[in-house]
C-alpha cells in the first residue's frame, strides 16, 4: 500500500472511531465511567498517535490533544481529538501530503476491497464503509489529475464529479452512481444513524468495484 493511501485511510479510520466514542459519552451525559470501554479508548489513542507518527514533522502542529495516556475521556477532551483529526484531514486534502509518493495501483484497492468484505464478515460495518469511500475517493482523484494534470489544489469530491461530467469524462448515470457510492461512504465515515445493513455494504463494496472496473485510468 502506498504511504499516501495508508496515511488517509488511517486519519479516516481514526475520525470514524472518534465520532462514535464521542457519541457514546455524549448518551451517557458527558461521563466516561461505564460507557466506553477502555480497550476501545486505547486503541483509539494508539491509532491517532499512529496518525501522527506516519505523516511525521508535518504532523507536530496536532499532536498535542494524543499526549495525555490517560484512558479517562470527556466530552471536551473528545472533541479536541477529534477535531485535531478532522483539522489534519483537511490539511492533507490541501496538499500536506504533496510530497509524499502517490501512485495507486489497481491491484492494492482490490486488496482493500477484500479485507473490506473480511471486516464486514466480522461485524466490523462502519470500518467496512469506511475503507469503501477511501477506496472511491482516491481513484476518482487519480482519474481527475488524469484529465486536470495543472490542477493545484484538491477539490471536493462534488467538485471533480461536476467538472468529469461537464467535460463528459463521466456520463449521468456514472455520476449517479459516485454520489451514492459518496453518500453510504460518508453514512459509515460520519456514523450517521440509523447505520446501514449489511446487505447495503455489500452493495456498496460492489459499487465500488464496478467503479473502478468501468473507469480504469488511460
Amino acid at each position: 500500500m502506498s504511504a499516501r493511501f495508508q496515511i488517509r485511510l488511517a486519519t479516516e479510520a481514526a475520525i470514524s472511531d472518534g465520532r462514535k466514542i464521542l457519541a457514546e459519552i455524549s448518551a451517557a451525559n458527558g461521563k466516561h465511567h461505564g460507557v466506553v470501554d477502555p480497550e476501545a479508548v486505547s486503541k483509539w489513542l494508539s491509532d491517532c498517535r499512529n496518525v501522527i507518527r506516519l505523516i511525521g514533522d508535518k504532523a507536530i502542529s496536532y499532536a498535542d490533544p494524543f499526549k495525555d495516556n490517560s484512558l479517562f475521556l470527556t466530552v471536551f477532551r473528545c472533541k479536541s481529538m477529534l477535531g485535531a483529526l478532522e483539522s489534519l484531514r483537511g490539511a492533507l486534502d490541501h496538499g500536506l501530503l504533496d510530497n509524499i509518493e502517490s501512485l495507486f495501483f489497481k491491484d492494492e484497492f482490490t486488496s482493500l476491497l477484500q479485507q473490506a468484505d473480511e471486516l464486514l464478515d466480522q461485524g466490523h460495518c462502519l470500518a467496512a464503509g469506511v475503507i469503501c469511500r477511501a477506496v472511491f475517493e482516491e481513484h476518482l482523484r487519480s482519474i481527475y489529475r488524469v484529465h486536470h494534470s495543472t490542477a493545484s489544489e484538491r477539490p471536493a469530491i462534488e467538485v471533480m464529479l461536476r467538472s468529469l461530467a461537464k467535460s463528459e469524462i463521466f456520463t449521468k448515470i456514472a455520476v449517479m452512481n459516485s454520489e451514492t457510492i459518496l453518500r453510504q461512504g460518508n453514512h459509515c465515515a460520519y456514523n450517521k444513524q440509523p447505520p446501514l445493513n449489511e446487505s447495503d455494504l455489500r452493495g456498496l463494496i460492489q459499487k465500488v468495484r464496478n467503479f473502478l472496473l468501468q473507469h480504469p485510468l488511460q
